[in-house]
């Protein structure tokens, strides 16, 4: 066998290994993910710790909440308008099977809008990961631009 085949092969088997050992549970003790499962199985008070709750339920590869009723609380409590509404719902219906958050063409420009140097990085960053886990289209020049105006905007990229 060629050695730079093979070479190739232990390197691609070392990433694979190494991602898969890239999981919460490799470096928390059973007892810390244990009570880490415990504190995000309560009850979600908003779509922020709706969002929380599954995502890092599933990060943890633990037992997640009735998806049903996971999609029934985010549509509920989905606010179209907001951007911060719409990441936390896309994003937590991404983490469950078989939730389709409902999008208006108002919504999706009303994120659009958001993706401009007069936005927050953290709007910006909303904005974009909505549209992306509802589907929508999306300019990556648009967003390259909005991002670089803003760090250039402020002297701080936390900005």
């Amino acid at each position: 066998m060629d050695p730079f085949r093979l070479l190739g092969l232990l390197f691609l088997g070392l990433v694979l290994g190494g991602a898969q050992a890239l999981t919460p549970s490799h470096y928390l003790s059973q007892s810390d993910v244990a009570r880490l499962e415990n504190l995000l199985s309560r009850p979600f008070s908003d779509l922020e710790s709706a969002y929380y709750s599954v995502v890092g339920l599933s990060k943890l590869e633990a037992v997640l909440p009735d998806h049903k009723e996971v999609c029934q609380f985010l549509k509920s409590q989905l606010d179209p308008t907001s951007v911060d509404s719409l990441f936390f719902a896309a994003e937590t219906s991404q983490a469950i099977s078989g939730c389709e958050i409902p999008v208006s063409n108002e919504t999706r420009d009303i994120l659009l809008a958001v993706v401009s140097e007069d936005s927050s990085m953290a709007q910006i960053h909303r904005a974009v990961s909505a549209l992306s886990s509802l589907g929508l289209p999306l300019a990556s020049q648009e967003v390259v631009g909005a991002l670089t105006a803003r760090i250039n905007k402020e002297d701080n990229v936390v900005a």
